[in-house]
């Protein structure tokens, strides 16, 4: 692999490649960048290899479109939610649905519990957000954050047995100061949280909601308790409809309806910058952050080009405009959790790979390598092919080189910082293992493929000996044709007048015949 100015600005220029199976909405990568799944309109996920970029699995559980993808910090489960209102989790190494649940209305966000992957939560569009435990890969608790101005309650159980929970997404002294006396909690007063997005933080401790009164909630995952709240922008109608959260946990990136992106700290819930079109007003569908948290990406939800913008966090100057392909909108992207590169969903389900534009830097491997532009003589130095006498120092340094390097064991990698506990080995999924071609699915479809080149082989045989046929009869039965005698070629001409010769001569012969026999009777 080429080697990288580490003192560089790592932002992708260029588009290296691009993938294309199925009509991609979404894309998502691993914790180590090795797997990126896309979710496609037809309900279908596709599992590429990353390294390869060659499509290595393909899971088929929903009906229509999926809208969202989440990967379990193992690799080894993977979260999809889309249009049927289905949240399905899957199992990548045996290729089954471990968990699905039906809601009433889609999902606008989903997640799993970075530390616990039998934790999932689901934030429904027209229904409060709701936390799915569970228990030997079933269902055990939901507990659900219902109307913000619902008291808190005991822990309750309903007929079914699930466990439910009510969170009150604000304070109660705001509740009477605010002019709500008069609203009653079971009067359908939830519009504020009906069609929130959340995040887990980094390990999981908390949970972050943006509502759509423009509001951010910072949630203890355990108790279910409310630590803090921030208003962010004013809005009608779900004022925040996109929320992410930086690998190191203390950032947040907000969308908002007012057509700004708003970056968080998670420490206070204080806004650090707010980001613009002053010039279009264009409104931003997507935003994100760097794998170092350096750098914000946004992108507008136009169609007619595929421009991500990115800017540096710590003064919030625009740094660089990636210019894609045109007529093709940006749908969503995602940065590499380890290396400088950019996958992004245009409108038309492609995906592109952006990378960087390395030169050529040869002094890399060389310090003394000295790069010319022309060709110049050489000039030899005096000392160049001296005989040097081997020393004590020199064979000090002769031992040094003769020692052993280890190239086959790995240290421990800390992609995101390090204070990651590692995994153990084979717990963690680095790459899926295509299945072989013995299996049953494969093997019924080569039967079927040989099955139909043994017909169209059977037909090429049939129309052969038909054309064969053919050929031969029409050679038995064939007709002279007639030729203009202007038409008749030379030889056939002499043919003819030989022919013609021939004869005559053979009439002349015969006539002197007859007339010796008649000399001979009169004598």
């Amino acid at each position: 692999s080429a080697l990288i100015d580490p003192f560089g600005t790592k932002i992708p220029e260029k588009i290296e490649t691009v993938l294309e199976e199925g009509v991609a909405l979404t894309c998502r990568f691993n914790r180590k960048g090795s797997l990126l799944a896309t979710g496609c309109n037809d309900g279908k996920i596709v599992i590429w290899d990353f390294d390869t970029k060659g499509a290595a699995l393909i899971l088929d559980a929903h009906s229509m479109a999926v809208t969202g993808l989440c990967w379990s910090r193992n690799g080894r489960r993977l979260l999809s939610w889309g249009i049927d209102k289905l949240l399905v989790l899957h199992d990548i190494v045996s290729r089954a649905v471990i968990f699905k649940r039906s809601f009433d209305s889609p999902l606008v966000a989903a997640a799993i519990h970075p530390r616990n992957e039998l934790l999932l939560l689901a934030c429904p569009a027209t229904s409060p957000p709701t936390l799915i435990e569970l228990k030997d890969n079933t269902p055990s608790s939901i507990p659900t954050f219902p109307s913000p101005h619902q008291v808190a309650a005991v822990p309750t159980w309903d007929v079914v047995g699930e466990k439910i929970y009510h969170i009150p997404l604000s304070n109660e002294e705001e509740e009477g100061e605010g002019g709500r006396e008069g609203q009653e909690s079971n009067d359908g007063n939830i519009a504020e949280n009906i069609g929130m997005v959340a995040v887990f933080s980094r390990r999981g401790e908390k949970i972050y909601f943006g509502s759509r009164e423009g509001c951010v909630y910072e949630c203890d995952s355990r108790t279910t308790k409310v630590l803090k709240k921030k208003q962010i922008a004013n809005g009608s109608v779900r004022a925040l409809f996109s929320l992410t959260i930086s690998r190191c946990g203390l950032y947040l990136c907000v969308c908002c309806v007012d057509r700004s992106v708003y970056v968080i700290e998670t420490e206070g819930l204080t806004v650090t910058h707010n980001f613009s079109d002053k010039v279009d007003h264009n409104k931003y569908r997507v935003c994100g952050f760097s794998s170092n948290s350096n750098f914000i990406l946004g992108a507008y939800s136009q169609v007619t080009q595929h421009n991500v913008y990115v800017w540096d966090r710590s003064n919030g100057s625009l740094v660089r405009i990636m210019e894609g392909v045109k007529s093709e909108g940006v749908l969503d992207f995602v940065w590499h959790p380890i290396r400088p590169v950019l996958a992004s969903v245009s409108s038309f389900g492609r995906v592109f790979v952006w990378t960087l534009n390395i030169a050529d830097n040869w002094s890399a491997f060389a310090p003394d390598f000295k790069e010319i532009e022309e060709n110049v003589e050489y000039e030899e130095r005096e000392d160049e092919f001296d005989y040097v006498e081997e020393t004590e120092e020199t064979s000090a340094v002769d031992e040094d080189d003769d020692v052993e390097v280890d190239i086959i064991t790995r240290d421990d990698e800390h992609y995101a910082s390090s204070d990651e506990e590692p995994f153990e080995d084979g717990e963690e999924l680095k790459y899926v293992v295509v299945e072989p071609i013995g299996d049953a699915h494969t093997a019924s479809v080569i039967a079927e493929q040989q099955r139909i080149d043994k017909e169209k082989k059977l037909i090429e045989e049939k129309y052969s000996e038909r054309l064969g046929m053919a050929t031969h009869s029409q050679r038995k039965y064939k007709k002279p044709i007639a030729q203009d005698s202007s038409t008749q070629s030379k030889g056939t001409r002499r043919r003819k007048s030989g022919h013609g010769g021939r004869g005559k001569k053979k009439s002349s012969t015969s006539k002197s015949k007859q007339t010796n026999t008649t000399t001979t009777t009169s004598t």
